[in-house]
């Protein structure tokens, strides 16, 4: 089946008189006289309202508005004619001075939504539905007009100034093989608020023409972390993967750093002005054996796929909602035309710089970290695969910006690769942070909280944090115990000694507080009105309750509200 490569649902359509004027004044005559307005049904957003089927009079004008709405969202939005399109929901809405003036800022829950004016328009200012992202405002100067938009387009109602307002609402459920409805278990990220319009046009059409391709997907684990290759998989197979891609899975034991030079004396960039304060302290140490693993592993699995069209490495925490192939397709489609290397779908800008925009869904970014969904084609494996990578190895996201030639440490970049890299236009892929761990004690005796019950650490795991609750006994000593227990548990720091106070603190802005000494972070609530939340590659926000004493790496961001902060201290890190 052939379809056109545009998405619709991001046009708002109007069509004037699609309502004789009789009819309408018949439907706020009918509404009026029955007057039994509503102002609770709608949980969230509610409205002024009387829904049309408790008024007996409309059932015939109902059925006709309904069959000619449908009739035109499905050739206005290309839907086949055999779409199931339900208007589960259809009542006359009341905006008056006196009462409810408009509606907040909202999405719909349904896949469609239409509005009808029934009023004249000379008889109310102001009004009109506005599309927040659009910054457009459409009130029709015409009574009977109908405006058909998508029902997760963000909109709001517009407060009128004068008179009174009515109209009528309709929300329709939709079943269409060109339309990909989410699962609300599986797809969390789109019940994000913060998300753009795009992202839900992107998610919920597929009607566009899909060219045969093949992705090959490696996913790096350790041999023993069975439980995130089962975690990745379970994602890997809610995916939606169109006929038209092959894509092939397959594991990649993960390199353990046993092999491989590392860049030498590589904390002596600390101390350059080139750096960013925010992550100098990533500079502060020495290479890490995990940081040798992961650099193998990717290098290793690009110098094994030489003859490879399309190569996605995963790293086994990257999770992605169902529609994650599509927007492979989606990416390689409009970059048809572009030369590129590889496109990052996880990675997060470490500077200031802004996006340069390549194409709709494409953007360049600067510096970048977090390596975990990464595409490459062909012409990026050969680049990469002429490179010795055998020595001075680096972290592989700071090898990424190198062979970028955008680095902050000039003397690293290999500006001769001239590897082309670009970024899709959110995050589409995070890390996921099964890696959290706590402890919670239903005891007063100190004895029982101290007994630690879950123990996973690896190179790998680098979300994490240790809780100890019901403390009845917070004092200096009791923290170091505390502390020395947690780290044996978790991570084996070494550590010298604990400083902090026992002064409330607020941060509000993101903390980093690594440094090359500080290894633990340490927050002490004793009162219930605290707060934590903790951020790595997403925000976790900690339930920290009275008495509690929180353990967690000092390369994790905090914020906190009436807390008391200490940090354990060791050598530099290692």
């Amino acid at each position: 089946m052939s379809y056109p490569n545009i998405n619709p649902l991001k046009n708002n359509k109007i069509i004037q008189s699609f309502l004789h004027k009789d009819i309408c004044e018949k439907i706020i005559k009918e509404a009026e006289s029955f007057g039994k307005w509503t102002i609770n049904r709608h949980k969230q957003y509610p409205t002024t309202d009387i829904p049309i089927d408790n008024i007996k009079k409309l059932k015939k004008i109902k059925k006709n508005i309904i069959t000619n709405t449908i009739s035109l969202i499905k050739k206005n939005y290309n839907l086949e004619c055999d779409s199931i399109l339900d208007v589960y929901d259809l009542f006359v809405v009341k905006y008056s001075i006196s009462g409810q003036r408009g509606l907040d800022i909202h999405r719909d829950q349904s896949e469609f939504s239409f509005i009808i004016l029934l009023s004249d328009p000379n008889d109310f200012e102001g009004g009109g539905t506005y599309y927040d992202e659009e910054k457009l405002l459409i009130n029709p100067d015409k009574q009977g007009t109908l405006v058909i938009h998508f029902g997760k387009t963000k909109h709001g109602g517009k407060n009128i100034t004068k008179g009174t307002r009515y109209i009528l609402t309709g929300f329709l459920k939709t079943k269409s093989c060109k339309l990909m409805i989410p699962n609300k278990k599986d797809d969390k990220k789109l019940s994000d608020k913060t998300l753009c319009d795009k992202r839900y046009y992107d998610f919920y059409w597929i009607g566009y023409n899909i060219k045969p391709i093949k992705i090959l997907v490696k996913i790096i684990n350790l041999e023993y972390r069975k439980d995130k290759l089962e975690n990745i998989m379970t994602c890997i197979n809610r995916l939606k993967i169109p006929n038209e891609i092959t894509f092939t899975v397959e594991k990649y034991n993960a390199n353990t750093g046993d092999k491989g030079t590392p860049y030498v004396n590589w904390e002596k960039f600390y101390d350059r002005k080139e750096i960013p304060t925010s992550i100098k302290s990533y500079y502060s140490r020495k290479i890490t054996k995990g940081e040798i693993g992961c650099f193998n592993s990717h290098t290793n699995i690009i110098k094994s796929c030489n003859n490879t069209e399309y190569l996605l490495i995963l790293e086994d925490d990257a999770e992605f909602d169902s529609d994650f192939v599509y927007r492979l397709n989606q990416a390689i489609n409009e970059l048809k035309d572009i030369q590129w290397d590889a496109i990052d779908f996880g990675g997060i800008s470490i500077d200031q710089h802004k996006d340069i925009k390549i194409t709709d869904s494409i953007v360049k970014k600067n510096n970048t970290f977090q390596t975990h969904c990464v595409l490459y084609s062909s012409s990026g494996i050969s680049k990469i695969n002429k490179i010795n990578t055998n020595n001075n190895i680096i972290p592989y996201d700071d090898f990424l910006n190198t062979i970028r030639g955008i680095h902050y440490i000039n003397e690293l970049n290999n500006n001769k690769i001239n590897f082309i890299m670009y970024h899709y236009y959110i995050q589409l892929s995070n890390q996921n942070s099964n890696g959290i761990h706590d402890t919670v004690n239903n005891s007063d005796s100190i004895n029982i909280v101290n007994s630690p019950i879950s123990t996973i650490t690896d190179d790998y795991d680098l979300i994490n944090w240790y809780r100890y609750s019901n403390i009845s006994d917070i004092t200096l000593n009791n923290i170091k115990n505390l502390c020395i227990k947690a780290n044996k548990c978790m991570w084996n720091f070494h550590i010298l000694n604990i400083n902090g106070s026992f002064v409330k603190q607020n941060i509000i802005d993101w903390e980093l507080p690594i440094d090359k000494t500080k290894k633990i972070t340490i927050i002490i609530s004793l009162e219930n009105n605290c707060s934590l939340e903790i951020f790595s590659n997403n925000i976790k926000k900690i339930d920290i309750q009275k008495n509690s004493i929180i353990f967690f790496p000092s390369y994790l961001m905090f914020k906190c509200t009436n807390s008391m902060i200490f940090y354990a201290n060791g050598d530099t890190f290692k």
